[in-house]
């Protein structure tokens, strides 16, 4: 009988999985691999410290990963694990007009500010560039009339970062299996389950409001040598865009109500390409690589369930779901705490986390 069952394999569940055999526990993990996969689709950028702090608990998980990734691909990497798609690039955020220039200005005095700061940040690694110093730094990116940069800025490609943290829990015994899970009867006898399948987690897991919203992305190729160094952009408005070794990625649409049908639409590839041409118009000649759509999983209350299910019905059941657009950033801490929680290995501190994002 293993000690963890996990039912989801994107990077949440792969989290719980890889934190689980660090600790020395049997761990079986149970993954669908569904058509339209958050891990699958996301396009991976990891900038905690350009968060607002909002009236919800959603800060401290902005906190915790933002010390957690750097150890995490560290691990990885001794753990011979070094395809993890991670690299710190730097995040580009750009206005368009005068009227957005005040506004970001505005933005990073409150990301100056420790006290407004989701994951607040060494205020020298967040500083204004002239637009000639923009457009150096991304070089299709349309006239701005301002920017600022956050050095502590990554991406992160997340089927790489998925298939990293499962080979490494592999090698010390986890056993992956794919198949689809109805119901929790359906698992292996087990000391206890993190269910992490994203935004199908309710389907085992009544009582969470979670659901499913479609994100559609664009890959565009990009032939220039120096474009895997090139920081992640985001517009004040409009959708960012985050470059890799060979390609941009450009996404995505926010669509609710779209059930879990990771169908690409006329007015999403609309939304995306006219969205992305006016912020970097050097793009329009590149070809398509491939278009993505990944289902998201949202939580009805604004922020992840994160925790132990005492209504389940069933004795030692946790969920690891609802981290929305987010789950690149947030769900790599999330999976790996809420393991060590139903192993009873975790820290005072990282429960007195969780502890505000019970379900």
């Amino acid at each position: 009988m293993p000690d963890l069952v996990v039912v989801g394999g994107g990077v949440v569940g792969a989290a719980a999985a890889w934190q689980a055999t660090r600790r020395g526990a049997s761990v079986v993990l149970v993954d669908a691999r569904a058509p339209g996969r958050a891990t699958d689709a996301g396009a991976g950028i990891v900038s905690p410290e350009t968060e607002p702090r909002d009236a919800s608990p959603t800060h401290l998980l902005s906190a915790a990963a933002q010390s957690f990734y750097p150890e995490l691909i560290a691990a990885l990497e001794a753990d011979g694990q070094t395809e993890t798609g991670y690299a710190r690039c730097g995040k580009l955020v750009v206005a368009l007009d005068d009227e957005q220039a005040g506004w970001l200005s505005a933005y990073l005095e409150m990301l100056r500010d420790p006290e407004r700061a989701a994951a607040p940040a060494d205020p020298t690694t967040l500083h204004e560039v002239d637009p000639a110093e923009a457009q150096a730094m991304f070089p299709p990116l349309a006239p701005v009339t301002g920017a600022f940069v956050s050095e502590d800025a990554a991406r992160v490609d997340g089927r790489l970062l998925e298939r990293a943290l499962l080979a490494s829990a592999a090698a010390r015994g986890a056993v992956i299996e794919h198949r689809q899970v109805e119901r929790l009867a359906d698992l292996p006898a087990s000391d206890a389950v993190v269910v992490a399948g994203g935004a199908w987690s309710p389907a085992l897991v009544p009582d969470l409001d979670v659901r499913p919203q479609r994100g559609q992305i664009l890959h565009l190729a990009v032939d220039d040598p120096g474009c895997g160094r090139w920081p992640v952009l985001t517009p004040l408005t409009g959708h960012y865009l985050l470059a890799f070794a060979d390609r941009v990625v450009i996404g995505a649409t926010r669509e609710d109500g779209a059930g879990f049908e990771p169908a690409l639409t006329a007015a999403g590839q609309h939304e995306v390409l006219t969205n992305a041409l006016s912020v970097a118009p050097g793009l329009a000649g590149a070809p398509v690589l491939e278009w993505r759509v990944g289902l998201r999983p949202v939580a009805g209350r604004g922020y992840p369930y994160l925790g132990a299910v005492p209504s389940s019905g069933h004795d030692h059941v946790f969920v690891a779901t609802g981290h929305g657009p987010t789950g690149l950033t947030w769900g790599p801490w999330s999976g790996a705490a809420v393991a060590d929680l139903a192993l009873g290995a975790s820290s005072e501190a990282d429960r007195a986390v969780l502890a505000r994002f019970a379900p």
